[in-house]
């Protein structure tokens, strides 16, 4: 693959390079599905998918008895804040370093504790569902942003 340096951007896509257009890609992208997989989740939260006692799809994502619809908003309403500060972050992620870390530190905890939540045998279907999905998201983040953080801070 070439490279076509122009001031400090390369075209070329490597893991780690800190002008790599692989990060901003992955950040922005990663930003902008939270925001539209939870938009999408809330309108469907008020459909008979969500029926979590009956419906299959349902158990893969939704946590606990009765709090449903409610729990859905509240959870999307952070989820869209965490991709939105993401997406954002993906302009100049060296510059908005501080949105790229709050989004992985509290991604990484959320998935942490649905992991374990997952354990009880009620939620086992989560460990098939929402959480290698959301630990894939935290995973791929971090796999572009870490070693280019480094380099920012070695600078």
């Amino acid at each position: 693959m070439g490279t076509h340096v122009g001031g400090n951007r390369r075209t070329d896509w490597r893991l780690g390079d800190i002008h790599s257009p692989l990060v901003p890609f992955v950040l922005r992208t990663t930003g902008l599905f939270f925001v539209v997989f939870f938009l999408i989740a809330v309108p469907l939260a008020s459909t008979p998918l969500a029926n979590e006692h009956h419906s299959t799809i349902w158990k893969l994502g939704a946590w606990g008895a009765g709090g449903g619809f409610e729990y859905v908003v509240m959870i999307a309403a952070l989820n869209i804040g965490l991709g939105i500060c993401l997406a954002g972050a993906a302009g100049d992620p060296v510059r908005y370093r501080a949105a790229v870390d709050v989004f992985l530190v509290c991604e990484s905890l959320h998935m942490l504790s649905m992991a374990i939540m997952a354990l009880a045998p009620t939620h086992h279907m989560h460990l098939i569902g929402d959480v290698p999905l959301g630990v894939g998201g935290v995973a791929l983040v971090a796999l572009v942003w870490l070693p280019v953080r480094a380099q920012a801070y070695a600078r």
